[in-house]
């Protein structure tokens, strides 16, 4: 299992869930919370899926490449950019 495995809420649901503030049960408050007093930070039916293997890699910027490029240094850009 890699890491990025447990930030998926369909086999982890509990990884979405805030703070507990039982305080906040069975009353009208703006932050829902669940039966257990944890917050639910997100809409219902809101969900987050890893995908694996997958790289999860900003792009580099061209001007930088350029700049590497006119030192001689070869610079490639991050795999899918």
């Amino acid at each position: 299992m890699e890491k990025g495995d447990y930030l998926d809420t369909n086999s982890n649901p509990d990884v979405i869930l805030g703070a507990r503030i039982p305080s906040l049960i069975g009353t009208n408050s703006k932050t829902k919370v669940n039966s257990q007093g944890y917050v639910i930070p997100y809409a219902a039916g809101v969900t987050r899926l890893f995908v694996s293997p997958k790289n999860y890699l900003s792009a580099i910027p061209t001007n930088d490449i350029s700049l590497y490029a006119a030192e001689g240094v070869e610079l490639k850009q991050n795999p899918g950019w």
